[in-house]
């Protein structure tokens, strides 16, 4: 009987789901029902990370959009900003990229290391990225001085360790 229920919550869960992707798909600047997609991939992310993880990068390609829409007014744009945030921060756990944006999301840009630098850089942010999903076993990274290897290698390692003490401790 649990888990005929178990099941049950999570196929309402997709349908759910499924109305609120038509209900973007037609009304991307529909605040409400982006922030209960978000709010819905959370939930699922115990019973299916990866389809959780889909959601989330959706919402993390759509919200941006959202920020800079002159046609949503000030404070829908401001709520948008914030649930970028929440987003980034969902993904931060096991997305590389996401952890660089998070962490310097409220930085002062002249103060930014990986924004700026994020086009030339991301191809060893997703090296790094393959190398902790363990599609690595080697990875050797060769640019100019001054690119920033060093200053991203230790970022890398602060995501791995914070990963590596939320496996042994829990959230912490």
């Amino acid at each position: 009987m649990p888990f005929e229920r178990g099941v049950l919550f999570f196929v309402n869960n997709i349908k759910i789901i499924n109305k609120l992707q038509k209900i973007i798909s037609e009304k991307p600047y529909e605040y409400q029902a982006v922030s209960d997609l978000f709010e819905m991939a959370r939930i699922v992310e115990q019973d299916d990370s990866k389809l959780a993880r889909s959601i989330n990068k959706d919402l993390r390609n759509l919200i941006p959009q959202q920020v800079r829409n002159v046609k949503n007014d000030l404070n829908t744009r401001e709520k948008f900003y914030f649930l970028n945030k929440r987003c980034l921060l969902f993904d931060a756990k096991v997305d590389f990229d996401a952890y660089m944006q998070y962490i310097e999301y409220d930085r002062e840009p002249e103060k930014r290391f990986y924004l700026p630098r994020r086009k030339q850089i991301f191809p060893i942010v997703q090296a790094l990225q393959d190398l902790e999903d363990d599609t690595l076993d080697l990875l050797t990274i060769s640019t100019p001085p001054r690119v920033g290897k060093t200053t991203l290698g230790i970022f890398f390692l602060t995501w791995v360790m914070g990963m590596i003490c939320q496996h042994f401790f829990g959230h912490i």
